[in-house]
């Protein structure tokens, strides 16, 4: 199983101190973040990670399966789910934004990254957004995973995560959170479309959020646009 988070690793035997739900493994069939979890009860149950690691899901509520059944249908689960994806390309993405010196009003830039299954760099660029009081760091993080869905646009149906340390960002194409009245709210709807299009098409798209110190490159590509902004053109967004 190839894991997609660069939390996954971290993961696994992990035991929530608030909870006492200990991680065991990856649910793969499920989609991204998916883990196998043991309730303080000694049962075993499906839970979705951010849910496990925020304290959301707090027991298995009497629902969960001897580990034996759960062992029995997590191996068929991998195997229908290798038979089905085995000749599909599989990507991972990062992106950042930065609006510098002011956020919001300053400059806003991107940095992005797409890597191909064997580790191969594919896409690593970075690009201005704008200048001036309509820019702000989320319209610069929103700009970033646009360019990386335009990107996926010109390349045959796959899968791809797509890594970020917006929570606000993640969230909405996650939708877990709303998207309500801001500077980004435009690019947001772009965005949005953009996404919908491309799941029409078959591609697989799932966001994960990690850690800023996770995202270095990505932060640094964006930060470096800015600091040369005077020569950068502007990457033009709809709205």
């Amino acid at each position: 199983m190839t894991m997609n988070d660069p939390r996954d690793a971290l993961m696994i035997g992990r035991t929530i101190k608030t909870t006492g739900i200990t991680v065991l493994r990856a649910e793969p069939s499920k989609g991204q973040d998916w883990w196998v979890c043991r309730c303080p009860c000694g049962r075993e149950f499906v839970a979705h990670g951010w849910d496990v690691r925020h304290g959301r899901t707090r027991d298995c509520g009497g629902h969960g399966k001897q580990p034996e059944d759960v062992a029995e249908q997590s191996q068929r689960n991998i195997s229908q789910e290798e038979e089905a994806t085995s000749e599909e390309p599989e990507f991972l993405a990062w992106f950042d934004g930065a609006c510098e010196p002011l956020n919001p009003g300053g400059t806003a830039s991107f940095g992005v990254m797409v890597k191909d299954n064997d580790g191969a760099v594919l896409l690593k660029e970075h690009g201005l957004v704008g200048k001036g009081s309509a820019m702000s760091n989320n319209v610069a993080e929103y700009a970033g995973v646009l360019h990386i869905l335009k990107y996926l646009s010109s390349r045959p149906p796959g899968r791809v995560t797509i890594h970020g340390d917006s929570n606000l960002v993640i969230n909405q194409l996650n939708g877990r959170w709303r998207i309500k009245k801001g500077l980004y709210l435009s690019i947001a709807i772009e965005t949005k479309e953009l996404l919908a299009y491309l799941r029409g098409l078959g591609w697989q798209i799932n966001f994960c959020w990690i850690p800023r110190e996770q995202n270095e490159e990505c932060d640094a590509l964006s930060k470096k646009t800015a600091s040369s902004a005077s020569r950068s053109r502007p990457y033009s967004h709809r709205g």
